[in-house]
């Protein structure tokens, strides 16, 4: 996270400040600088009789000698202020954790697609704001929320606008998003976007697997295996959302005989086990033998 600093700030509190006040106004204004809520200035408020009590606040903007202010931060405890209590600007050890570290992240404590993490340094959802995640748990359904400092809980969706897939937000990945003013935009989605490339391989890592290419084209690829004359069928590791267009064999081992069925190449609608499977029929005998295919569609 960025934080706004300035030095030599300081100052006093200028009027009562109730624990549940959000507007501190201060005795000096002089050198105050101008922060955001991205990039808010922390206070750190101490009593002026023992100097024991502490508090410290977030200035997230600044009118004047008015401060607005996101109280209890970093730990400490919401106080009532008397006029004449100190008021500094000083680095805390949020802003001094921050220096070299990710700015705005944190582990989710949610379920799957209802995520929810705590950023005390996010006090609001404002366009821009740019945040990572720790996923605990994989997404379901194509509509998961994200919750961040208990503001409430937002859509997920992809750059584009588009629902993400299911498996996006995977378990244990880091979930990349940004706020657009609507939706959490998820800025790595782990499937394919347009104009990105996934390569996602099934069991047995050289056997089996899949590509998805960008406009939404599927390459996949496996192996059947054959002990005795007769069909073997094939599971694609991805199947085919529209149409499965075309596919390759090439036989190992024995040079099989063999013809493939159940893949649709003339132009017509394909048949929905076409989507999601091959099939080849042996004819060399009984001698093991295997054969590997590549089918492309979208």
């Amino acid at each position: 996270m960025s934080y706004t600093l300035a030095n030599f700030i300081r100052t006093s509190v200028a009027a009562t400040f109730g624990s549940s006040s959000t507007t501190l106004q201060v005795a000096s204004s002089t050198g105050l600088p101008s922060p955001t809520i991205a990039a808010p200035m922390p206070v750190i408020l101490t009593d002026a009789a023992t100097g024991l009590v502490k508090e410290i606040v977030y200035a997230t903007s600044i009118s004047g000698s008015n401060l607005t202010v996101v109280r209890a931060r970093e730990g400490t405890a919401a106080q009532n202020w008397n006029i004449g209590d100190l008021v500094n600007c000083d680095p805390t050890a949020g802003t001094v954790a921050t220096v070299g570290s990710s700015p705005f992240f944190g582990l989710d404590a949610g379920a799957a697609d209802t995520y929810a993490v705590s950023i005390p340094q996010v006090t609001a959802y404002t366009t821009g704001l740019f945040f990572g995640i720790k996923i605990a748990n994989t997404n379901l359904t194509t509509t998961p929320t994200v919750n961040v400092s208990a503001l409430g809980a937002e859509n997920i969706v992809r750059e584009d606008g588009t629902a993400v897939a299911l498996g996006d937000l995977p378990i244990g990945g880091i979930a990349w998003l940004t706020y657009d003013g609507t939706n959490m935009q998820l800025i790595n989605p782990r499937t394919a976007v347009a104009n990105r490339s996934v390569f996602n391989a099934g069991p047995g890592v050289t056997n089996t697997g899949y590509i998805e290419l960008p406009g939404g084209f599927i390459i996949n690829w496996g192996q059947v295996d054959f002990t005795l004359n007769g069909t073997q069928v094939s599971t694609f590791a991805k199947a085919f959302p529209n149409k499965s267009l075309s596919i390759v064999w090439t036989g190992t081992k024995n040079s099989a005989v063999f013809f493939v069925s159940n893949v649709e190449l003339d132009g017509t609608q394909p048949s929905a086990t076409s989507l999601t499977q091959c099939s080849a029929v042996y004819s060399g005998g009984a001698v093991s033998d295997n054969a590997n295919y590549i089918c492309i569609g979208y």
